[in-house]
C-alpha cells in the first residue's frame, strides 16, 4: 500500500518537478567541477572586493569602479558572510544560479511545445561551454541570464491567466534584473514590445498587462542618474565597436563549439556542426515563434548599438544561448527521431568536445606565490597597471605572506573594509618589515624614493598584459648606498612567473666608450616603455625584409607611447622607421635625459628614404653633454595604432 501511495504521488508531480530537479543537480555538476582551480582574475577580485565592503559603501564607491547596479554586490556580500572568500565560495553563487537555468529552460519548452523539445533545449543549455564559464566566474551574467528565463515564463503566464500571482512575480523579477544589470533595459523593453504585438493580434486594448513592467521601471528610476554617471565616467571606452566578426564569434560561443572566440581555433568537422546547429535554430525561427525572440532580441539590439557606442559583450547577453537552444531544439524534435537523434548526438559531442577547450585564467596564485616566497622587507613591487593590485592581493591572502604595504598616493581608495585593508596596515616608515606595493601605469613612470628602501631591498615589477603574452616578473636590481642615481646599474631579467625565483644575474658595468644596435626582435635592449607597445612581423617585404619591428597597439591619443634606452654617456644615435604612405606623418618625438626624471627635447637629421613603407632615418648627433637616457616617444593622432614602425636603433656612447 505505501508502495502504491509513492508511486501514485510520483505521478502527480508535475512533469517540470520530475526532470528539473535531476538536471538542475547534473548542471550544478558540470559547473562546480573545477570551479576554484584557477586563479581569480582582475574583474573577479575587483567584484569580491567592491562586495565584501559595507552596503553604504558599495553604493558610494560603485560609480567609481563599475557600471553595474548595486543588487549583485549585495547579494554576494551577504552569501560571503555566510560561505567565506575562497575561490570557491565567491564563484559558487554563480554556478548555482546558472544551474537553476536548466530546469527554467526545460520548463519554458514545455510550456511552448512538447516534452522532447524542452528536454533537447535544457540538454543544449547545460552543456554548453559558454554558459559554463561564466556559471564559474564571479560575476552576475550567469545569474542574470537565469532571472532572464524566469520573467519570460512569468510574462507568458501573465498574459495568459491574468492571475495576479504572476503578475507581482514579474514585476520582482524585472526589478531585480533592473538592478543587476543595466543592459537588462532591453529585455524590459522587449517584453513590452511583446505585450504591444499580441494585444494588437488579438484586438484587444486592456493596458493592464503592463503595469508590472511600469511598476518595475518606476521602482528602477532613482537608480537612473547614477547609471548616467557611470555612462559617463570612461569605463566602457575600451569596448571597440562592433563589427560583423563579432557576431560571427558571438555565434560560435553559443553554438557551444569553442570556448574562444576565434574562427582558427576551428576543425573543420566542429564548424560543421556549429553550422547545422544555426541552421536548425533559423528554420524554427521563420516558421514564427515569437517568444524566443523575447531572449533574442536584446541581444541583435544591443548588438547594432554596439556598432556606434561603446557596450557590446557577448556576456551581458548570456541568455540569447538559451532563444538558440529552443529554436534548434523545436527543429530537431520535429524532425523523424533517427535524423533529430543522429544531429542532436552530433551537436552533443562536438559540445563535449568544446568542453576540453578551457581558457586559462590570469595566474595571479603564481605572482603571489613568487612575491610571498621572495619579496624582502623593504622591497618595492611595482604593479602594472594599478587595478591589477586587487587580483594580486586577493592570491596572496590565499597562502601565508608578509606584510605588505601600499606605496603612498596611489589611486586605490584607502578604506578599512575589505581584503585590500592588508596593503593598507602600519605607517609609512623606512623600516618596515614587509614589501612596498606600488601600482603604476608604467615601468618608465618610477615613483620609486630610494631613502625608504631597506639597505638591500630589490625592486620588482609585476605586469598584466593586456594582449595575453605570458606574463613575466621583472626582477630589477640590488640598491647599492650611496647611488648617486636611484637606478644606476638597471639589470632587468625575465621569467616566467612560477612559485620558484630563477637564480640572481649579476649586474655587469658598461664600458666607458662603444656602441650597440637594436634590431628590436624583443625588449632586452630597451630601459623600459610604455606598454601598449608590441613587435610586428608580417608585411617583411614592404619594409625592407625587417621581420621583427616595434610600434603601439592603440593610438596613443589617451597617452603617447615610448620606449627609452640607457647607456653611460650617449654621443649619437639613428633610429629608421617606417610609415604607412596612406597615412598622415606625424614624426617621432626625442628626448634626452641625465637621470631620467628631467627631460630635453632634441631634434634629430630626418631623412626621408622612399619605398612601399615610407622609409625615415633619424640622426642625432649633437647630445648635450652627461646624457645617459633617449626617451623615443610615437606620434599621437589620426594615424592606425601599427603606424609608424621602428626598424632599428643604433646607440654610440
Amino acid at each position: 500500500m505505501k508502495a502504491t501511495r509513492l508511486r501514485d504521488s510520483i505521478i502527480g508531480l508535475p512533469d517540470v518537478v520530475l526532470v528539473g530537479v535531476p538536471l538542475f543537480l547534473l548542471a550544478l555538476v558540470f559547473r562546480v567541477h573545477g570551479i576554484g582551480d584557477q586563479s581569480l582574475w582582475q574583474d573577479e577580485a575587483w567584484e569580491v572586493w567592491l562586495s565584501s565592503l559595507p552596503l553604504a559603501s558599495i553604493v558610494r564607491l560603485l560609480p567609481q569602479y563599475d557600471t553595474s547596479p548595486p543588487l549583485y554586490h549585495f547579494v554576494l556580500h551577504e552569501w560571503m558572510t555566510v560561505f567565506g572568500r575562497s575561490a570557491l565560495a565567491v564563484r559558487l553563487l554563480s554556478a548555482v544560479g546558472g544551474a537553476l537555468a536548466i530546469p527554467l529552460v526545460y520548463a519554458l519548452g514545455r510550456r511552448l511545445a512538447d516534452r522532447r523539445t524542452a528536454f533537447i533545449a535544457a540538454l543544449l543549455v547545460l552543456i554548453n561551454p559558454f554558459h559554463i564559464w561564466y556559471s564559474q566566474e564571479t560575476r552576475s551574467y550567469s545569474v542574470v541570464a537565469t532571472l532572464v528565463v524566469g520573467a519570460v515564463w512569468c510574462l507568458l503566464q501573465w498574459m495568459e491567466t491574468s492571475r495576479r500571482l504572476w503578475g507581482v512575480l514579474l514585476f520582482l523579477l524585472d526589478a531585480i534584473l533592473l538592478y543587476t544589470q543595466s543592459t537588462t533595459i532591453l529585455v524590459v523593453a522587449a517584453q513590452v514590445t511583446y505585450i504591444g504585438v499580441t494585444l494588437y493580434r488579438r484586438r484587444q486594448w486592456d493596458f493592464t498587462p503592463v503595469l508590472p513592467i511600469v511598476a518595475a521601471l518606476i521602482m528602477w528610476a532613482p537608480w537612473v542618474p547614477t547609471m548616467v554617471q557611470q555612462a559617463n565616467n570612461g569605463q566602457t571606452t575600451w569596448i571597440p565597436f562592433t563589427t560583423l566578426s563579432d557576431a560571427r564569434d558571438f555565434m560560435q560561443q553559443l553554438t557551444g563549439m569553442d570556448r574562444q572566440p576565434s574562427l582558427a581555433g576551428y576543425d573543420p568537422v566542429r564548424l560543421v556542426i556549429a553550422v547545422i546547429f544555426l541552421a536548425c535554430a533559423v528554420l524554427s525561427l521563420r516558421k514564427g515563434w515569437p517568444e524566443a525572440l523575447l531572449l533574442i532580441s536584446p541581444a541583435i539590439v544591443l548588438f547594432l548599438f554596439g556598432t556606434h557606442q561603446h557596450l557590446w559583450g557577448p556576456r551581458t547577453v548570456l541568455f540569447a544561448e538559451f532563444g538558440i537552444a529552443l529554436l534548434a531544439a523545436r527543429t530537431l524534435a520535429r524532425l523523424p527521431f533517427s535524423i533529430g537523434g543522429c544531429l542532436t548526438a552530433l551537436i552533443v559531442l562536438g559540445t563535449l568536445i568544446g568542453l576540453s577547450d578551457t581558457p586559462a585564467k590570469e595566474p595571479w596564485r603564481g605572482a603571489a606565490a613568487l612575491l610571498c616566497t621572495h619579496a624582502s622587507p623593504g622591497d618595492v613591487v611595482y604593479v602594472l597597471p594599478p587595478y591589477a593590485l586587487a587580483p594580486l592581493a586577493y592570491a596572496t591572502m590565499e597562502r601565508p605572506c608578509p606584510e605588505l604595504f601600499l606605496w603612498p598616493n596611489q589611486p586605490l581608495p584607502r578604506t578599512p573594509d575589505g581584503f585590500l585593508n592588508r596593503i593598507f596596515t602600519g605607517p609609512i616608515r623606512s623600516d618596515t618589515t614587509g614589501a612596498w606595493l606600488a601600482g603604476q601605469e608604467s615601468p618608465s613612470d618610477k615613483i620609486f624614493d630610494r631613502r625608504l628602501v631597506a639597505r638591500r631591498a630589490r625592486i620588482w615589477l609585476i605586469r598584466r598584459d593586456s594582449f595575453h603574452v605570458p606574463w613575466q616578473a621583472v626582477s630589477i636590481f640590488d640598491v647599492t648606498p650611496g647611488s648617486p642615481v636611484a637606478f644606476q646599474g638597471l639589470f632587468i631579467a625575465y621569467a616566467d612567473i612560477t612559485p620558484t625565483m630563477p637564480a640572481p644575474q649579476p649586474v655587469g658595468t658598461n664600458p666607458a666608450s662603444g656602441s650597440v644596435v637594436d634590431d628590436l626582435k624583443d625588449f632586452s635592449k630597451i630601459y623600459s616603455h610604455t606598454s601598449e607597445l608590441r613587435f610586428f612581423s608580417d608585411n617583411v617585404g614592404f619594409l625592407g625584409g625587417d621581420a621583427s619591428r616595434l610600434s603601439r597597439t592603440d593610438t596613443g591619443t589617451t597617452r603617447p607611447q615610448s620606449f627609452i634606452y640607457s647607456v653611460p654617456k650617449l654621443r649619437s644615435f639613428e633610429v629608421t622607421a617606417y610609415f604607412w604612405p596612406r597615412a598622415a606623418m606625424g614624426n617621432f618625438t626625442f628626448y634626452t635625459s641625465r637621470d631620467a626624471r628631467t627631460w630635453t627635447t632634441l631634434t634629430p637629421n630626418i631623412s626621408p628614404r622612399g619605398g612601399d613603407w615610407k622609409k625615415v632615418v633619424y640622426a642625432g648627433q649633437r647630445i648635450p653633454a652627461g646624457t645617459r637616457y633617449l626617451k623615443i616617444q610615437f606620434p599621437s593622432g589620426a594615424a592606425p595604432y601599427w603606424d609608424p614602425q621602428v626598424s632599428s636603433v643604433t646607440l654610440t656612447w
